[in-house]
């Protein structure tokens, strides 16, 4: 017994405890005699109930068995000690063969204070379980079935308790989740981890509405069944809230922008830009757009817009004069003034024409908000939601608002926009007063100046503080008499305009011509108020006026002195053609008669008589001609030498002479005495300069391998730039009347000309005035014009000459000299038959033929002959300037030209030349 760990008590047969074992004495905590004394039942304080009544002692499990001889078993029992410790006991009572009981017990005070507490915890779940607010469920792991749901679940779900308990939520049975795909992926989630925190799914109602749930679970194990506990909140109240309050967040975003927008907005359409982005971007609207009512269309014309990816505007015509039935919210809006909202845009009947279009692009909700413009509706601002309900009370009062800010802006910004406009406008008509090229002159009614521009100050001279508060009559020229001022003032004050030209002073005392138009400037009423006048300084105008005048007259007189010339090319032609005959005649008799022959000193005087002639012609012919007639290589610094022998003594005797001659100077090709004559009228014009005395400088130098270069330079008193300007130009001149033609520039300017040169003034006032002159640099080597085609080699034979001129005394004159001189001749008339009969194989050694012939004429003549015999010698005959000539003496080789009247000797040294060559 001492080896049982359980407790062992022995009665008799007559109920006195006879053996106590170990085990009994430390469970309960007495000894084996006291335990002997009492037993169970009355060691201590004795037995009790488990409801803590006072078991009797003859109900003791012991004191049964005696008295009634069956076993008892099983019996749960609190012993209280005598220091109040209670005690569980498990106890059993057997009866025993020989009489007696045999009494075992164990302490079962832990098992049952465990039990107590299971039973109290089940208590606390199931009252927790029952009074939680959120949604409480188990259901089976392996089925979802329903064991057991609290009431939050019920009443949230709206099922009853019978039709939930036995029945899963899966898709056949309840069907309680709206998207299956949210319950497959709870289910995993818990599968994996054993539970589930925070998950958000939408469920659906008994009645079909749909809540929005937060799910935590975790498994449990009931009565050895794998179970899923489930807590549920309804937080559809929440995200309902939640979004709300993100929308009206979003909103007061978009408000916050389009405050910002009203502030930076500069023009009309950037501001209805700025707001309708605001409204998508910031407001989170699908679309957003502001139109204009146009009634020349009768419809609403879109402004701006934002967000409208699939193009709903492209497609959309709003008519303000439709049914009331066919509106839509924006001409609604437009049409009554107040806010239109559709919360359910597809079903609307306002919205029936656009439905398709806004089912397309996703439109649930609508609203338009009217836009006035000095207090009358001008446009609306329409947006778009993609929720059904979306504007309520609060949403649509930011958006009125902002349409009101929207108006108040848009209206503020065109008068802004208007006044910069008016502005801009005053601006530019400032600047262009400013900048006219006309003075302008703002007066009063009292005729005093309020405003004068800059460049009626530069025609004055005057600043504007010194004429500003004046009467302008101050500046009236004494030639302008004060009658005309006095005129203008009466036809003004009749309301005409006055137009007309005076003449005014400058500050400096200098007069000015003026072409005016004096208008008077009207207020609204039509009242005078000032007079504005536009002043166009019309000097530099009458001066060129005068100028042109002056320019006519001299071209005039140019023409007559053109005239002249040609009249005078034409006498001096015909002259030499006499002269010619006469001179060559009488040096023909000259030759042929010995100087004692009575006649000779009579051809002698007509020889001399026609050379005299000759040379008052070739004067005319100076007067009239333009290029270089006598061409031959030329040493400028001989020319100039031989020029300053020449005046030294006389027109530069009191002119302090400067050379500065280049050595080896290259030679130019050219007329020697017009060249002569040009240096001449510069040194003249040096000497006038320079008044009693000063320095006169001349210079050669060659300039690179082209030019030569010649330059008088004096220091005399110079000239202005407007005299330089006009130095050149042909009549003018500085010089008092009668003491120069204002012919000498232009004429060197010609002959530099007339050699492919270059002419070039500086000057300036008390600094003198250089005049450069350039010619064409020669070739060094360049021989005189000669011809340079073989002659036959006998010098002394006899030559065959053909003579072509128009003249019959030349060509009788040409022949007898000819013949004087050994020579035979054929004359002709012209070059057409001296070609036909050079054609037909008439032969020649020289032709000598004159320039100037009706028909071909010599220039036609010479390429022609050429073509018919390249190598035949040409001697040209003119007897006036001739330019043709010259160039056809650069053009062909063989060929010289001798000037009428010429002498036999003349004609004899032209052809020892080409004999020569």
């Amino acid at each position: 017994m001492d080896a049982l760990d359980q407790g062992v008590l022995l009665l008799d047969p007559d109920g006195r405890y006879v053996e106590a074992n170990r085990a009994a004495s430390r469970i309960l905590g007495l000894d084996r005699e006291a335990l002997l004394e009492g037993g169970l039942e009355g060691s201590q304080t004795g037995l009790f109930l488990g409801d803590g009544s006072v078991l009797p002692v003859q109900e003791a499990p012991g004191r049964v068995v005696l008295r009634t001889g069956q076993p008892v078993r099983d019996r749960e029992l609190v012993w209280t000690g005598r220091d109040g410790r209670r005690q569980w006991l498990h106890v059993s009572a057997e009866p025993l063969a020989g009489g007696g009981v045999l009494v075992n017990f164990s302490d079962i005070t832990r098992r049952m204070r465990a039990a107590e507490t299971l039973r109290s915890s089940e208590e606390k779940f199931s009252r927790s379980f029952h009074a939680n607010p959120d949604s409480v469920a188990i259901s089976r792991l392996s089925d979802g079935v329903y064991l057991t749901v609290n009431q939050a679940f019920l009443h949230t779900t709206g099922f009853r308790e019978h039709e939930v308990l036995g029945r899963s939520s899966r898709p056949e049975d309840l069907d309680i989740w709206v998207d299956p795909r949210d319950r497959e992926r709870f289910r995993e989630l818990l599968q994996q981890d054993g539970k589930v925190l925070g998950f958000e799914a939408q469920f659906r109602r008994r009645d079909g509405g749909v809540l929005t749930g937060l799910i935590s679970a975790s498994r449990i194990d009931l009565d050895g069944e794998p179970c899923i506990l489930t807590m549920t909140r309804d937080i559809t109240e929440w995200k309902d809230q939640a979004r709300r309050l993100e929308r009206m967040t979003q909103l007061y975003a978009a408000l916050s922008q389009v405050n910002q927008a009203i502030v930076w907005a500069r023009t009309p359409q950037a501001l209805m830009d700025m707001i309708c982005e605001a409204l998508v971007k910031e407001g989170r609207f699908a679309l957003a757009w502001i139109g204009w009512h146009d009634p020349a269309d009768a419809g609403i014309e879109i402004a701006s817009r934002c967000g409208d990816p699939y193009a709903y505007l492209d497609r959309l015509r709003i008519p303000t004069d439709a049914p009331p039935e066919r509106h839509g919210p924006a001409a609604s809006a437009l049409r009554e003034g107040r806010p239109v909202i559709e919360n359910d845009f597809l079903a609307s009947s306002e919205g029936a024409p656009w439905q398709g279009a806004a089912r397309r692009s996703g439109f649930a909700s609508a609203a338009a908000f009217p836009i006035r413009k000095a207090g009358a509706v001008r446009a609306v601002l329409m947006v778009y939601a993609k929720q059904k309900g979306f504007f309520g009370t609060n949403e649509t009062a930011l958006l009125e608002e902002a349409a009101s800010d929207a108006s108040f802006a848009l209206e503020h910004l065109e008068l802004d926009l208007k006044r910069k406009e008016a502005e801009e406008s005053l601006r530019r008509i400032s600047a262009a007063v400013e900048q006219s090229p006309l003075g302008i002159v703002i007066l009063d009614r009292e005729w005093k100046v309020e405003y004068v521009n800059p460049r009626f100050t530069e025609m004055t001279g005057y600043s504007r503080p010194e004429i500003v508060g004046r009467n302008p009559i101050f500046m009236k020229a004494p030639s302008t008499p004060l009658k005309d001022f006095l005129q203008i003032r009466v036809a003004l004050t009749q309301g005409g305009v006055w137009e007309g030209e005076f003449s005014s002073l400058r500050k400096d005392g200098g007069i000015f011509h003026e072409r005016a138009t004096i208008a008077p400037v009207r207020d609204g009423s039509g009242a005078v108020t000032h007079y504005i006048t536009f002043n166009e300084d019309i000097t530099e105008h009458k001066r060129a006026k005068e100028i042109r005048r002056s320019l006519e007259a001299q071209l005039v007189q140019a023409q007559k002195m053109e005239s002249l010339g040609n009249l005078t090319g034409g006498i001096a032609h015909d002259m030499n053609n006499v002269l010619g005959a006469i001179l060559g005649l009488a040096t023909a008799k000259l030759a042929a008669l010995p100087p004692d022959t009575p006649g000779y000193p009579t051809f002698e005087t007509i020889a001399k008589a026609a050379l005299r002639g000759g040379k008052m012609v070739r004067r005319l012919l100076t007067f009239a001609r333009v290029i270089p007639e006598d061409v031959a290589s030329l040493d400028l610094n001989a020319i100039l030498l031989e020029e300053v022998e020449l005046l030294e003594n006389t027109l530069l005797a009191k002119v302090r002479l400067e050379i500065d001659l280049t050595p080896g100077l290259r030679p130019v090709r050219g007329d020697a005495g017009a060249i002569s004559n040009a240096f001449l009228n510069l040194c003249v014009n040096a000497r006038d300069a320079m008044a009693e005395a000063g320095t006169l400088t001349l210079r050669t130098r060659n300039v690179d391998a082209r030019w030569v270069e010649i330059q008088v330079e004096d220091d005399g008193a110079g000239m202005t730039p407007e005299i330089l300007a006009r130095a050149q130009e042909p009549f003018f001149t500085t010089k008092p009347q009668g003491q120069g033609t204002g012919l000498g520039l232009s004429m060197v300017y010609g002959t530099v000309k007339a050699h492919q040169g270059e002419m070039e003034i500086q000057s300036r006032p008390g600094a003198g005035t250089r005049v450069t002159l350039r010619f064409p640099a020669a070739d060094d080597a360049l021989p005189e014009p000669a011809a340079a085609g073989p002659l036959p080699p006998d010098e002394a034979g006899p030559l065959d000459i053909l003579v072509v001129d128009d003249d019959d005394m030349i060509r009788a004159s040409i022949g007898e000299v000819l013949e004087v001189l050994g020579h035979r001749s054929t004359a002709f008339a012209c070059g057409e038959d001296a070609l036909a009969d050079l054609g037909r194989g008439l032969h020649a050694d020289l032709v000598i033929l004159d320039m100037n012939m009706p028909g071909l004429g010599g220039a036609g003549t010479l390429p022609r002959l050429r073509e018919l015999r390249p190598q035949l010698p040409v001697l040209l005959t003119t007897g006036r300037s001739d330019t043709a000539a010259l160039e056809l003496l650069d053009a062909y080789p063989s060929v010289a030209m001798l000037a009428k009247p010429f002498r036999l000797d003349d004609l004899k040294q032209s052809l020892r030349k080409f004999r020569m060559a």
